[in-house]
């Protein structure tokens, strides 16, 4: 059963779908990658070979190798486009919007991207060669290992050099929203965003809204983050700022402040909000919280314990979150539709049709 705010949302998204809504326009960087993913095999039998269900079963079997050794065997399932602002803009996109993307895509684009650029179905500048990525799929998470160091030496000027005339201000005159992307793995980040603060952003619309997801920053110094988290304070007081976290990274920002019960998500968002007075957002496996100025806002989620793919999951719900807040919908609905975009995600292993997720919503009320 749905509370009436959330057959309140289930209604907007659907007339939403429904009419066929396009438009909204969005802008992400600055991170493209090749991802490879992959299942892990816990044993072999007669019939076939049988994955590990579980990290946990994995973290085992790394655990009994040392001192010894192991042989670890895993499956590829598939090669494809990755990057947090490369797969956000793809969701963005399958729902019926306009994004463009700069990115790390390759020179010339690596074919990986080619459903980014066929006709011309995104605006893609490519800062450099992509990251690479092997990520391992488990029914309870993935583990992601990346090699990052394109990113390495981008920075403001190694992104405007490989950009049209106008620069970053240029592309994001008429943009909806600008999603900022993967600051973990920017060791330049917190200098590049302080320079689109003081120098870009005066040079964007009023209603542009800045949205970040800063990826894993379990490799990053307290006061790194804080100094960041700092930033993004200062961004909220000219523009509408969004953070989009998991349940993961929500843990270590509750322990900058210390003392915090994570499992009261209310609680522990409020005490964030205080602190750094942005707009929240934790994406996690079974819904998807909100608080900021308006209070706590909360959305259940669609659930799998046997996802096909998980990895791309939680870009995935950006993408709909973006998509239904530059079309005016409420924060509950923007929830419900990046929950629900993310949900039949994981399922399909594939980004669904809107014909798909309409379908997807009707089999899951």
């Amino acid at each position: 059963m749905c509370g009436r705010g959330e057959e309140d949302a289930r209604v907007h998204v659907l007339n939403l779908l429904r009419r066929g809504a396009r438009g909204g326009a969005l802008f992400t960087g600055f991170d493209g990658a090749v991802d490879r993913l992959y299942r892990v095999i816990g044993r072999r039998t007669d019939a076939g070979p049988i994955p590990m269900h579980t990290i946990g079963e994995l973290a085992e079997r790394i655990a009994s190798a040392a001192g010894r050794s192991t042989n670890i065997e895993r499956i590829p399932l598939q090669t494809r486009a990755g990057g947090n602002a490369v797969l956000c803009a793809l969701a963005f996109r399958a729902l019926g919007g306009t994004a463009t993307v700069a990115a790390n895509l390759g020179q010339p684009i690596h074919p990986v991207f080619a459903d980014l650029v066929k006709e011309n179905s995104c605006r893609t500048h490519s800062i450099g060669p992509p990251n690479e990525t092997d990520a391992f799929e488990f029914s309870d998470g993935k583990i992601l290992i990346t090699n990052s160091q394109p990113l390495e030496s981008m920075d403001h000027g190694t992104i405007a050099a490989s950009l049209p005339p106008g620069g970053l201000a240029g592309l994001w005159q008429g943009q909806d929203a600008v999603a900022l992307m993967n600051w973990t793995m920017l060791p330049k980040g917190t200098q590049l965003f302080q320079k689109i603060l003081h120098d870009v952003l005066p040079q964007t619309g009023q209603g542009t809204a800045f949205f970040f997801d800063i990826s894993d920053p379990v490799r990053r110094m307290d006061d790194d983050i804080c100094q960041l988290l700092d930033l993004l304070a200062e961004f909220s007081q000219l523009r509408p700022t969004f953070l989009s976290l998991n349940g993961k990274e929500m843990e270590r920002m509750a322990s900058l402040v210390g003392g915090l019960d994570c499992r009261d998500r209310e609680a522990t968002l409020r005490v964030l909000h205080s602190r750094w007075p942005l707009e929240w957002l934790l994406h996690r496996y079974d819904g998807a919280d909100s608080f900021g100025k308006n209070g706590w806002i909360t959305a259940e989620g669609f659930f799998t314990p046997t996802p096909t793919a998980s990895t791309g999951g939680g870009d995935t719900f950006n993408g709909g979150f973006l998509f239904a807040h530059c079309h005016g919908l409420g924060r509950s609905s923007c929830l419900f539709l990046g929950n629900a975009l993310a949900g039949s995600y994981v399922r399909l292993g594939r980004l669904p049709s809107r014909g798909e997720l309409i379908q997807f919503l009707a089999s899951h009320s």
